[in-house]
Formats: C-alpha cells, sequence, structure tokens
C-alpha cells in the first residue's frame, strides 16, 4: 500500500449574518469570540426602544426587514441570526424566519427560542 501526502482545502468560509439591537454593547463582542476567525460574522443593527413594551418589540418587526436588507447584498448567508430573545417572543421565530429569507439569501435563521428549544433537545433536557 502507498502512501500519498494531500492536503485539504477548505472550499467555503462560512458567513453568518446577525441582527443586533441598537441598544446591545455586548452581543457583537461576544459573537466575535466564539467564532473561528474564518468565520466571516456580518453585523446590521435594528433600533430599540429605551423602553421594553409590547408595542416597541411589534415595531422591531416593522424594522427587522429593512436591519436586514443593510447586509451585504452579494453574500449568500450560511445563517443569519437575531439577537433579541423578547422579541422573538412577541413576533414569533416562524415570522421572523419567514422575514430574514424575504429579505436576504440566507440558508438557516435563528433566534435565541429556536436556539434554545434545539439546544434542549439536543441535550436531553425535557422540562426546564
Amino acid at each position: 500500500m502507498n502512501n500519498f501526502s494531500y492536503k485539504l482545502e477548505k472550499s467555503h468560509n462560512p458567513s453568518m449574518g446577525l441582527i443586533v439591537l441598537q441598544a446591545d454593547q455586548r452581543i457583537e463582542l461576544d459573537a466575535r469570540q466564539q467564532f473561528e476567525p474564518e468565520v466571516n460574522l456580518h453585523i446590521s443593527r435594528i433600533p430599540s426602544a429605551a423602553t421594553v413594551t409590547t408595542e416597541t418589540l411589534k415595531q422591531m418587526e416593522k424594522d427587522l426587514p429593512i436591519a436586514v436588507s443593510l447586509l451585504p447584498n452579494a453574500v449568500d448567508f450560511d445563517v443569519v441570526g437575531y439577537g433579541c430573545t423578547s422579541g422573538t417572543s412577541v413576533i414569533g421565530a416562524e415570522n421572523i424566519a419567514k422575514i430574514v429569507k424575504d429579505s436576504c439569501r440566507t440558508k438557516h435563521v435563528t433566534e435565541p427560542v429556536s436556539a434554545l428549544i434545539a439546544a434542549c433537545r439536543h441535550l436531553g433536557i425535557e422540562r426546564i
């Protein structure tokens, strides 16, 4: 048997879009620390009110398409994340996914609620 040396070349650096609340001062820094340098992380901000109410969270549903459309048009995203748990609870995970997919090219959409459910399933957690 002959042994041949080889080198695998990376054919794709993953691209992630992240929609961050205007008031959020941490998530962008935290996200950059969580991923390898090869991950292309693109950030857009969404307006967020100083006071959190059902009405201000509903407003984000109207602002979300604009925030997503500010991500680079030339990028085919592997995933776009929406970083607002409260907003997700009001807008709805399915609605967020539809808005994001209608506003940019992405394979997947995530937000805190769906991510929590997926993590619990993966870990076998049935009750919180």
